[in-house]
C-alpha cells in the first residue's frame, strides 16, 4: 500500500495534506478496498521519516471526510467508497488545474496537450 504514496518535503502543499489527498485517491480508485486495513502511523512515519503526528492529522482528517473508518482499539480501515466521493475528488483536482492554468495564462490546448502526454506516461508505468 504504501509503495503508491509520494510524498514531496519540498511542495508547497503540506505533507498531511499530501497525504490526504493521495490516500483519497487510492481509495476512489479501488487500489486500496473497502475493509483493507490501513498502514499504521508508525509504519508511515518510518517509511517516510515524517512525525507521527502529522500522519494522524492525515488519517483523522480521512477519518472526518469518511475515507477511513476507526474502532477503538483496532487498526483503522478503508470505508466504503460511494461513486459520488471519487467523482468529486476527480472534480476538485480538475477545478484546481483549471485555475492554475488560467493563473498562468496557459491556453486550453496545452493544458489538453499536458494532460495526454501525462496519460499516456502513466500508462507506461503500469
Amino acid at each position: 500500500m504504501l509503495s503508491t504514496l509520494r510524498i514531496d518535503p519540498q511542495a508547497a502543499t503540506p505533507i498531511y495534506l499530501q497525504l490526504v489527498q493521495q490516500i483519497a485517491q487510492c481509495i476512489a480508485s479501488g487500489e486500496w478496498r473497502s475493509g483493507d486495513e490501513v498502514p499504521s502511523v508508525r509504519m508511515v512515519a518510518q517509511r517516510f521519516g515524517i512525525n507521527p503526528m502529522t500522519i494522524s492529522k492525515a488519517y483523522s482528517e480521512l477519518a472526518r471526510q469518511g475515507w477511513l473508518m476507526a474502532q477503538r482499539g483496532k487498526p483503522m480501515r478503508v470505508a466504503d467508497c460511494p461513486p459520488e466521493e471519487a467523482k468529486q475528488l476527480l472534480q476538485t483536482d480538475l477545478h484546481q488545474l483549471v485555475y492554475t492554468a488560467k493563473r498562468l495564462g496557459i491556453d486550453l490546448q496545452t493544458v489538453q496537450a499536458e494532460l495526454a502526454k501525462r496519460w499516456e506516461e502513466q500508462d507506461d508505468r503500469d
